[in-house]
């Protein structure tokens, strides 16, 4: 709290004012009172012979002698700061029928109204993407160029389509080299803006750099790039989750181009504890960063936390990125797809121009069938080759888009050598999990993400890793491949959100623009959200089996005694067992060690698909899944047969 009038200490004379004409606060004291001011951070000036900052949040570190003239402005400073931090705001803002912006993101509009340049530095998993989209609504802007990484250019487009109120901008990818695009808005990557020259010649109303933190270092060409077409935006809108890093050096060159005033050895000097070894200056070091941060907040910088909106945001947040084709997967895919619905066709055409009862009837359904099996062995092997080429993407993502604005993720894939390239690729910082490992190597992989600092990815198989652990050292999660059924992602989604997160879970499925897998994802993350409406409540899957076998173990062989029908409880429990077994993602039995074996396969397959059991149905599935213990994890085995599960070998 700042006071109202100098409160001075006893045998103190200092006193701190501010001089508005040349905006400088500055200390009158004496000599013995030197070091005071100059552990503040204030300089002296030789000329004047009085020690001085411009900086408010130097100054309010010594707030307890500010005159009144100080604490006014230092009360402005405040007020600043809290805007920064704002997480509601009653502004008006034009939004898309049936969509509404969360409070906070409003306060950020009311942030951004009275300036020409922000760093939008909210954490992961606020929605920069619809703030900026807001701010557009509401400036009613035209000429709008978006600057970002290549793999979340499909993503803007979408999300483009989706929030802007404004029906008549025309949105255009730019891909490559480019004739020059007179489209109103226009999406590029960092990669390609050197090819692109005829961007410098238009004026830009809005200039939005997504994951700024790729143009930290002033040398590189992309920056030099950004710095030359910043020139010609009236407003720079620069985004990222993680404004103030171990090395603020790396901030410099991002704030310097949205028009931070201080020279480069000064910011080095004050927050990189800039040192001269003998070799060369070392830039890499951190000091003062409340300053810095109070400093940036009252100039340019909006950032909010999940903690700080908790209660605004649904305890999961998820969203499809659509990553480039690469190898033209859409194209594999889609004449694969042609062709089985020209055969399928040509042999249903056959079949209904033929008698039942004849041979050759006979003899079509059966191709029929065999066509079935064919198309999803052939579909499975497809969506392995996709799943394979699309991982330099998905690594890019996790690292560029990622864990440069959080700690730790969890990353979940279906096929073992996905797994394992993902994992390769981060070395000593990842640990992963898949199925038929010992239970004790599971262990300790799950102990290292959750209690070592340097492993910070966990990539795990989505269903052996989908039950029974906890991750909740991260809210971040990532879906390289995806199953077919949303109890699976949903059970995987969970090893973050459960009992110990105290954040909302970011959720991202990464999938190929147009491919089987983005249709997919539409369908599944609807279902799930669907589903979680539904439900309204926080218990978790492994409070659901903890409830089930408490249940469970108090009936004789699961039977209710009154109307002697099963338990749901139970029932649940089975068909949750058969979509785990059944392992339906894409049918990769033989390379992931899963699913039934030849003789169970049809009927367990068959159960699996549906969204409940009968009482019949449950004892057959029951019955089945005895042979497959070690693909169901303990909890859920105990749970069906009312018994300790042994341990697995």
């Amino acid at each position: 709290m700042l006071y109202s009038i100098c409160n001075v200490k006893k045998g103190v004379n200092m006193k701190i004012m501010f001089d508005k004409e040349k905006e400088v606060f500055f200390c009158q004291s004496s000599f013995s009172e030197k070091d005071i001011a100059k552990n503040a951070g204030f300089w002296w000036s030789p000329e004047e012979r009085f020690w001085y900052t411009r900086n408010p949040s130097v100054a309010k570190n010594l707030v307890e002698y500010a005159e009144e003239s100080a604490v006014v402005e230092l009360r402005k400073f405040e007020e600043k700061l809290n805007i920064s931090k704002a997480v509601s705001s009653s502004i008006e803002i034009p939004s898309p029928p049936n969509l509404k912006y969360y409070p906070f993101q409003k306060a950020c509009v009311d942030f951004s109204k009275d300036k020409d340049n922000i760093l939008i530095a909210d954490e992961m998993g606020l929605g920069k993407t619809i703030e900026s989209i807001a701010i557009i609504n509401y400036k009613k802007v035209r000429n709008i160029l978006i600057v970002c990484p290549a793999s979340l250019k499909i993503n803007w487009y979408r999300e483009l389509e989706t929030w802007l109120v404004d029906n008549s901008l025309a949105i255009e990818i730019i891909n490559g080299t480019s004739n020059e695009s007179k489209a109103d808005v226009i999406i590029v990557n960092y990669d390609v803006l050197g090819k692109n020259p005829w961007l410098n010649d238009r004026k830009w109303d809005i200039m939005i750099v997504d994951e700024c933190h790729l143009v930290k270092n002033n040398k590189t060409k992309r920056s030099k790039e950004v710095t030359k077409l910043s020139e010609k935006a009236k407003q720079k809108l620069f985004l990222t989750g993680t404004p103030i890093v171990n090395r603020p050096i790396e901030l410099y060159n991002i704030v310097s181009i949205l028009g931070f005033r201080m020279k480069f050895w000064s910011y080095a000097k004050r927050y990189c504890s800039a040192v001269h070894t003998g070799y060369g200056w070392d830039l890499s070091g951190a000091s003062n960063l409340e300053e810095l941060q109070d400093k940036l907040r009252s100039n340019l910088m909006i950032r909010r936390l999940k903690k700080d909106v908790l209660k605004e945001l649904p305890p999961k947040v998820r969203q499809i990125v659509c990553l480039p084709d690469v190898d033209n997967i859409v194209g594999i895919e889609t004449s694969f797809k042609e062709k089985i619905e020209k055969e399928q066709k040509s042999l249903e055409e056959k079949k209904n121009s033929l008698d039942e009862n004849t041979e050759e009837y006979n003899s079509v359904v059966k191709l029929l069938k065999d066509l079935d099996q064919i198309s999803f062995v052939e579909m499975s092997k497809t969506r392995h080759e996709t799943a394979l080429k699309k991982v330099p993407s998905v690594i890019e993502f996790i690292k560029n888009e990622v864990l440069e604005n959080t700690n730790k993720v969890v990353v979940f894939a279906h096929h073992r050598d996905v797994i394992t390239k993902i994992k390769e690729s981060f070395g000593g910082m990842a640990v992963s999990l898949m199925g038929g490992e010992p239970t004790l190597k599971r262990q300790e992989a799950v102990d290292s993400f959750q209690t070592d600092p340097n492993i910070k990815v966990f990539v795990g198989s989505i269903l052996a890793s989908g039950l029974g652990l906890t991750l909740t050292a991260a809210s971040t999660v990532v879906f390289a491949e995806l199953d077919w059924v949303p109890g699976n992602l949903s059970q995987a989604e969970d090893r973050c959100h459960r009992i110990g997160q105290d954040s909302s879970v970011s959720i991202y499925h990464l999938v190929i623009d147009g491919s089987i897998d983005s249709r997919l994802a539409k369908t599944i993350v609807s279902k799930q959200n669907v589903i979680d409406g539904a439900m309204n409540k926080n218990t978790t899957s492994d409070d659901f089996f903890e409830k089930a076998g408490t249940l469970i173990s108090e009936k004789k062989d699961a039977v209710n005694n009154d109307n002697n029908k099963l338990d749901e409880n139970f029932k649940k429990s089975i068909l949750l067992g058969l979509k785990i077994v059944a392992n339906i993602c894409d049918g990769a039995f033989s390379r992931d060690d899963r699913g039934f074996n030849k003789l169970d396969s049809s009927i367990g397959k068959s159960l699996a698909t549906r969204n409940f059991l009968t009482d019949k149905q449950a004892m057959l599935g029951k019955a089945i899944l005895r042979k497959y213990k070690r693909q169901l994890p303990e909890e859920l085995f105990d749970t069906i047969y009312n018994q300790p599960a042994e341990v697995k070998k």
